[in-house]
């Protein structure tokens, strides 16, 4: 259940599926992962291992989905704060 670095891409997240597609890829999310925002809550409370999030691009994870980016990476600071285990790190370019 994941661990150590994780890097999303703020640039691949340009509508809400490719975003859910990338979260997969790069989280290694589960076959039964819903390709949603409660979903991926739900998923980072459950990690087990020292995890840090690297979120690579965030403003235009912001510009390309709007209202939906903002609530994507709200749903990951939430998660962090919820769970000790996970850090998550924002960076506008990189």
């Amino acid at each position: 259940m994941l661990g150590s670095l994780q890097i999303l891409n703020g640039k691949r997240m340009d509508s809400r599926d490719h975003a859910h597609a990338h979260l997969v890829r790069r989280l290694h999310l589960p076959q039964y992962y819903g390709r949603n925002l409660d979903a991926l809550s739900d998923y980072l409370s459950e990690i087990g291992r020292p995890t840090t999030i690297l979120v690579r691009n965030a403003a235009s994870l912001r510009e390309s989905l709007g209202d939906y980016g903002s609530r994507l990476l709200a749903v990951l600071d939430d998660a962090a704060k919820k769970n000790a285990l996970l850090t998550i790190l924002l960076r506008e370019r990189i």
